[in-house]
């Protein structure tokens, strides 16, 4: 049987690279996104910003103590701010502020996190 090991800690800031782009379809709305990938992945404490929101981790999700692949996290996510997490070949969308993969935590189709994708939308 395998047993999820959560790691939680204290937070304080550091900041991850961000862009930001014009939509296309809404000329004055301008999409900001930040990804955590890389060294990033499974980093405690660890803040981003998106136009001075933050997203802040409090914990990452591995399927066990000797596992060194992500399977979820937990962040403090403002509303306006969504995420696209990749995984293997597939892509999950989400808001809520805790996430682990849909497929479980082991098995043929769980694949670890290779990215997370957040982005936030305001009127430029």
């Amino acid at each position: 049987m395998r047993s999820l090991l959560l790691i939680t800690v204290a937070l304080s800031a550091s900041s991850a690279p961000m862009a930001a782009k014009s939509s296309a379809s809404h000329p004055n709305v301008v999409t900001i996104c930040a990804d955590v990938d890389g060294s990033l992945l499974g980093q405690l404490p660890l803040t981003i910003e998106l136009g001075g929101e933050p997203v802040v981790f409090g914990e990452w999700t591995m399927p066990d103590e000797r596992a060194s692949e992500l399977v979820g996290f937990a962040a403090s996510i403002p509303s306006d701010i969504s995420y696209t997490v990749t995984a293997g070949d597939e892509s999950f969308r989400g808001a809520s502020p805790r996430w682990l993969n849909p497929f479980g935590v082991a098995g043929p189709r769980v694949h670890g996190i290779d990215k997370i994708t957040f982005c936030r939308a305001t009127r430029g």
